[in-house]
């Protein structure tokens, strides 16, 4: 039983293995995603407490926050649709939860290839998902690669010149270069690793759909027809 619920699963190991590989990604760009804010709040408190006496320093990083943003939420819903067909096809695959595992909540396991009947709306969450990281992936990547962060030093109503920042960084050993950032740099190659599974993962999942459709469809029709009458052997023929 368990060999012919694989075979009839519309490229069931591709699916999984990339569904995983996309979650695990997906996961860890957002968790690098919320790195920035902790890493760029230390930095922004480090600057600002080591300044000289009488000097107030200003750092805006608003540009690269806000598109932070937007890759963490690309990311975590990204991660929200590819757990679907990964725990599916598990389901499906190897039957992890027992339908008996349900009767004490009252629930009940669906026992029929959940994870082919429901193909089409994992091909439409992938699909939406992953232009979503891209959208959010590419502004993130111009920026972190071609601006910094603002930096501005004040003594009372006087703004000092930038020199006087540059050194005070370099005696830090900070940067306001958003791509000499370690941080940052590391969510534009994450990011981009999950969008490479992303894209395969959802092109797979339309073309099992695919694939799966005519197959579901000839499967319930087989179900919902009657059965066929025997024919009439000969014998009862003449006795009609």
């Amino acid at each position: 039983m368990h060999r012919a619920t694989v075979s009839t699963l519309p490229m069931p190991w591709t699916r999984l293995i990339l569904s995983g590989l996309t979650l695990v990604w997906s996961i860890v760009a957002g968790a690098l995603c919320v790195q920035v804010f902790i890493q760029g709040n230390k930095r922004s408190k480090f600057i600002r407490s080591h300044a000289p006496a009488g000097v107030e320093i200003s750092v805006n990083t608003n540009d690269i926050t806000h598109l932070n943003i937007g890759v963490f939420i690309a990311s975590s819903l990204l991660s929200s649709a590819s757990s679907n067909p990964l725990m599916f096809l598990l389901q499906d695959m190897f039957h992890v939860i027992p339908p008996s595992a349900a009767l004490p909540w009252g629930l009940r396991l669906p026992t029929d290839r959940i994870s082919t009947r429901t193909l089409r709306m994992q091909a439409i969450t992938m699909l939406v998902t992953s232009v979503a990281v891209v959208g959010a992936t590419i502004p993130f990547t111009i920026t972190a690669r071609q601006k910094e962060a603002m930096v501005v030093a004040t003594m009372g109503n006087i703004k000092l010149p930038d020199s006087f920042v540059l050194q005070l960084e370099a005696s830090l050993g900070v940067t306001r270069i958003y791509w000499h950032t370690m941080y940052i740099r590391v969510v534009v190659f994450v990011a981009w690793i999950s969008v490479l599974f992303a894209i395969p993962m959802t092109a797979v999942t339309v073309v099992a759909w695919l694939r799966g459709s005519p197959r579901e469809d000839v499967t319930s029709l087989s179900r919902s027809s009657p059965d066929p009458e025997p024919e009439k052997s000969k014998d009862q023929l003449e006795f009609a």
